[in-house]
């Protein structure tokens, strides 16, 4: 789910660092072998767009950037379905993988401001009674260790017997953060970053017990609201039975292994499901339009003072512990703040930098890893240095 949900720690981490050095200079990127090389950053153009979606043989790309909190430039080329002929819009929906943990954070943010938590609050208050099989040293940890990865949970991603359409989430949650933390911790907390979706879901089920309410209502009241996200919302986005939207695309399996073409994934296919269960909608599940995901974007770049303290702002912007990773997002080494997002159907990746009053993002409706990551990383290059 996110960034990408299926990776292990030396693989994200490789792909974080690569994206850092690509985007931190503008002119260097990093070769396979972590060799460094010069790299021409593309214009953002509407023809840069289009050749890199092709060549890369993505179905279709949206992409934004805004400086000074101006309207959003997009650019938006290619099909809602690689089956169809109907086109993407500026104002589609797209499925933004793990950029929803910051926004999950951010959800905890709004949480402290109201009294309802603090940073501090650990998983032993919040749940202890509840949970009572957990392993004695989660009970000390806290909101900072599960949203900057460094809880020491595991980093596997159970999806077997959690179903993408479950009917009690509050209670389906809280079973997938029972099993987490029964697991055996791989460091003590604040030791050591270990990229978990099981953290954020843990640190969803805390508040979801202290408000007695779902996370996707929390976030539709406290965040999505409150900033007028009208397109947000959880999912893969679009009607069943319609293309009112883009569908993700995973890569079809090939009994000859010799590569096949990407397979739209239609809303309410099981034998295809179009999502991941939404037990992990904390960790990485929400979708919305680019203009709105510009607009979110500019409210952290600029830490709207109506909408959080500038003590929790800079909370959710500064790394606590051991990793270059803040709450849901990536401190790469210029001061931008980066994240991405897969659910192997679509991918996403965000940035933004304060000293440039820059925030920019790229959503695709390709799960293909290989070829969409270096696509997305050129465009968001290009975006981000307009």
């Amino acid at each position: 789910m996110g960034d990408i949900m299926y990776q292990n720690r030396r693989e994200h981490l490789a792909q974080m660092l690569a994206v850092a050095g690509l985007l931190g200079s503008g002119t260097r990127s990093l070769a396979q072998n972590g060799e460094v090389i010069t790299a021409r950053v593309p214009e953002f153009t509407p023809s840069t767009l289009v050749r890199i979606r092709e060549s890369a043989g993505i179905p279709a790309i949206s992409a934004a950037y805004s400086s000074a909190g101006a309207q959003p430039t997009i650019i938006s080329d290619g099909l809602r379905s690689a089956d169809a002929t109907r086109p993407v819009t500026d104002s589609d929906l797209w499925h933004i993988g793990s950029n929803t943990k910051s926004m999950t954070s951010t959800l905890v943010a709004r949480a402290v401001e109201q009294g309802k938590v603090g940073w501090d609050t650990t998983v032993g208050e919040i749940l202890g009674d509840a949970i009572g099989t957990m392993k004695e040293p989660y009970r000390a940890v806290n909101f900072r260790h599960l949203c900057s990865h460094h809880a020491g949970l595991t980093g596997e991603t159970p999806v077997d017997g959690y179903a993408t359409d479950e009917p009690n989430l509050m209670v389906e949650r809280r079973r997938l953060s029972a099993w987490a933390l029964e697991q055996d911790p791989i460091a003590a907390p604040g030791e050591k970053w270990l990229y978990s979706n099981t953290g954020y879901v843990t640190a969803a089920v805390m508040l979801e017990t202290v408000y007695g309410e779902p996370w996707e209502a929390l976030m539709q009241a406290h965040i999505f609201a409150p900033l007028q996200l009208r397109s947000a919302g959880f999912g893969p986005p679009g009607t069943v039975g319609q293309l009112d939207q883009p569908l993700g695309h995973g890569v079809a399996e090939d009994p000859k292994g010799e590569g096949a073409p990407l397979a739209p994934a239609r809303l309410g296919d099981a034998d295809n499901p179009a999502d991941l269960p939404g037990v992990y909608g904390p960790a990485g599940l929400a979708h919305m339009s680019v203009t709105d995901l510009i607009a979110y974007l500019n409210v952290h770049c600029y830490g709207l003072e109506s909408f959080l303290t500038p003590q929790n702002w800079q909370v959710l912007h500064t790394p606590p512990f051991t990793a270059d990773y803040a709450m849901g997002w990536l401190v790469r080494p210029d001061g931008s703040l980066w994240h991405n997002g897969s659910n192997r159907k679509w991918y996403a990746e965000t940035a933004f930098h304060r000293e440039s009053n820059r925030v920019a993002c790229v959503t695709t409706n390709s799960g293909d890893l290989e070829s969409a990551t270096p696509a997305v990383q050129a465009i968001l290059s290009a975006a981000m240095t307009a």
